[in-house]
């Protein structure tokens, strides 16, 4: 079942079953379950008019794929400028993954800071070949992305170096005609946690808490657009990671930004 389809399903149920090929390890994908839960919070919000401005996530379990889970839904608070909204998945009686989404009408104000790639730094490669998929070695969910990797080594190379800077869009097999809110939460978290290329063997990382911020995406994208990725770890110690990520569209426009807690295991 293509990803649209499953955001559409919720409109009629908050019943989901996610699909044995978006596995991620022991759990379902993190920005598939986020953009599930993104897609319920504004059936709820029901304002064309509010946008998101910011959610932070925090992925409290594993989702077992393969089996049912239920979105709940509740608005924290309204009014006529802000409405925050709670999503919760829950899978066998237990919260396995929440979200606080905050939307908002455009204020006028004096204040501008632009922030855009320079030509540099936008640059899309002129030869490039895709990131192959290896079964058994990338996580099944990598299946549905088209990857370019620009910079940075692969993971498990016990590299010196952190972080990865890419291309990326989700492959034409999706079917995806417009890319919408929800996508982009696909997109944010396509990439390996920062430092796994400094790992020198295979072993497990996983995100704890993952704050995202809408800059802005008032253009419309195509299905197949292109989209530069950047993410680099701030700080590492006592087994976590903390790390800043950058989303650009193809003209060179800051999109989101994020910040991920994550757990590793070596």
């Amino acid at each position: 079942m293509h990803v649209d389809q499953l955001i559409e399903n919720l409109k009629q149920s908050s019943i989901v079953e996610i699909p044995l090929n978006w596995g991620q390890g022991r759990t379902v994908y993190g920005g598939l379950i986020t953009a599930l839960m993104v897609s319920h919070a504004q059936l709820l919000l029901n304002d064309e008019n509010k946008t998101l401005k910011s959610a932070s996530i925090t992925f409290v379990g594993p989702v077992t794929s393969g089996e049912k889970a239920e979105l709940v839904s509740r608005v924290l608070r309204s009014s006529k400028s802000v409405s925050s909204i709670q999503v919760e998945v829950i899978q066998n009686t237990e919260v396995v993954s929440i979200i606080i989404a905050s939307f908002a009408l455009p204020r006028e104000s004096s204040i501008a800071i632009a922030h855009s790639a320079s030509e540099a730094q936008l640059s899309f490669p002129k030869d490039y070949t895709l990131l192959p998929y290896m079964e058994g070695i990338m996580p099944e969910f990598l299946k549905h992305f088209d990857v370019i990797l620009v910079e940075g080594d692969i993971p498990f190379s016990n590299s010196k170096k952190t972080g990865f800077t890419g291309w990326m869009k989700l492959k034409s097999s999706e079917e995806i005609a417009e890319i919408k809110l929800p996508h982009l939460f696909l997109l944010m978290d396509m990439w390996p946690a920062s430092v796994l290329p400094m790992f020198n063997r295979p072993a497990p990382a996983s995100s704890l808490t993952w704050d995202f911020d809408l800059i802005g995406a008032e253009s419309t994208y195509n299905g197949d657009s292109w989209w530069k990725y950047e993410v680099n770890a701030d700080y590492a110690a006592n087994g976590y990671v903390y790390e800043k990520a950058q989303l650009w569209d193809e003209t060179g426009k800051l999109v989101a930004v994020s910040r991920q807690t994550v757990a590793i295991y070596l």
